[in-house]
C-alpha cells in the first residue's frame, strides 16, 4: 500500500512540473528596441535598433515601428541588418516596406537559435515643438510564428529616451538629467562671481610694470586651463552617471522579469503540497479503517 501511494504521488508531481517546464522553453519571442542616446534635445537625431529573441523554433515574424507625436522618422533612413538573414536561415526574405514602416521576414527552414539578432535600424529627429519629458518607442501589432507558422507568444521591450527642457541645457548645447541641472548652474555661478572679484582686485591695485602684467597674464591663463579641465572633469562625471543609472534601471527590470516568471512555478509548487497532504490524510484514514478492522 505504501508502495502504491509514492508511486501515486511521484507520478502527480511529474505530470504537475511538466506543463511548467514547457511554457517555459517554447513560444516566448522578445523584440527589443535600443537607442543610441538617452537624454536629446528638439532638433537631436536618434538611432535605433531592433533585436528579436526567440525560443524554440520560429518561421516567421513581423511587426510595425511606433514613434510618440514628440518624434519624427527620417524618411529611408530604415536599413536591414546585413547578416539577419544569413544568421537565421531566412536568406533575402527579410523585408522592408518604406510607406508604412512595417517588417517582416520567413524562411523555409525553421531557426532554432536562442541569440539575440540583429534585424534592423531606423532614425528619428526630435520635433521642434517636442514636450519634455520621456518618450516610448515601440512596435506596433508584432507577430512570430513556430516551425508549423502557428502563432507564437510575443512580446516587446521599448525604448525610452528623456527630451530636456530648455533649463536643462548646460553651455555647449549638452542635454543632463534635471537633476544635475542644479549642480551645474552653482558651478557656473561661482565660476563668474570668482572672475568677477578677481577684475575688482585688479582695478583697485596701480598699474603695474610690463614684467608684473606678463605674470599675472600668465597666473589668469593657467586659472582658465584649470577651470576648462574642471568643466570638462564634471560633463564627464554626469556621462557616467547617467551611463549607472540606465544599468541600474535595466537591472530592476530584469529582476522584476525573473519574479514573475518565477510566480508560476511556486503555484505549481504549493498545488503539489496540497496533493501530498490530501494523499496522507486519505492513507492515514485507510490504515485507521483497517486497524479497526482487525479489531
Amino acid at each position: 500500500m505504501k508502495h502504491i501511494a509514492l508511486k501515486t504521488i511521484i507520478i502527480t508531481t511529474i505530470l504537475l512540473l511538466m506543463p511548467l517546464s514547457t511554457a517555459s522553453a517554447e513560444d516566448a519571442d522578445v523584440f527589443t528596441v535600443t537607442a543610441d542616446k538617452t537624454y536629446v534635445t528638439a532638433g537631436d537625431e536618434v538611432t535605433f535598433t531592433v533585436y528579436l529573441t526567440q525560443s524554440g523554433t520560429l518561421s516567421s515574424f513581423e511587426g510595425k515601428l511606433y514613434t510618440t507625436p514628440n518624434l519624427e522618422y527620417v524618411p529611408n533612413s530604415a536599413t536591414i541588418a546585413a547578416d539577419a538573414g544569413e544568421i537565421m536561415g531566412f536568406g533575402d526574405n527579410i523585408s522592408w516596406t518604406e510607406s508604412t514602416l512595417f517588417f517582416n521576414g520567413y524562411g523555409d527552414t525553421a531557426y532554432t537559435g536562442s541569440e539575440k539578432v540583429k534585424l534592423l535600424t531606423f532614425k528619428c529627429v526630435v520635433k521642434e515643438d517636442a514636450l519634455a519629458g520621456e518618450q516610448g518607442i515601440s512596435l506596433m501589432s508584432p507577430v512570430t510564428g513556430d516551425a508549423d507558422f502557428q502563432a507564437k507568444e510575443v512580446t516587446v521591450e521599448p525604448a525610452y529616451i528623456t527630451i530636456a527642457v530648455e533649463e536643462d541645457i548646460v553651455p555647449g548645447g549638452t542635454a543632463v538629467k534635471p537633476e544635475e541641472t542644479d549642480t551645474v548652474t552653482e558651478e557656473t555661478d561661482a565660476s563668474s562671481e570668482t572672475t568677477e572679484e578677481a577684475a575688482a582686485e585688479a582695478n583697485e591695485i596701480e598699474e603695474p610694470s610690463t614684467e608684473t602684467e606678463e605674470e599675472g597674464s600668465g597666473e589668469t591663463d593657467s586659472e582658465n586651463l584649470e577651470e576648462t579641465e574642471d568643466l570638462e572633469k564634471t560633463e564627464v562625471t554626469k556621462e557616467d552617471s547617467a551611463t549607472s543609472s540606465a544599468s541600474e534601471a535595466t537591472k530592476a527590470t530584469e529582476t522584476t522579469e525573473e519574479k514573475e516568471e518565477s510566480s508560476p512555478l511556486k503555484v505549481v509548487i504549493i498545488i503539489t503540497l496540497l496533493i501530498l497532504v490530501m494523499v496522507a490524510i486519505v492513507l492515514f484514514g485507510k490504515r485507521k479503517n483497517n486497524d479497526n478492522d482487525e479489531t
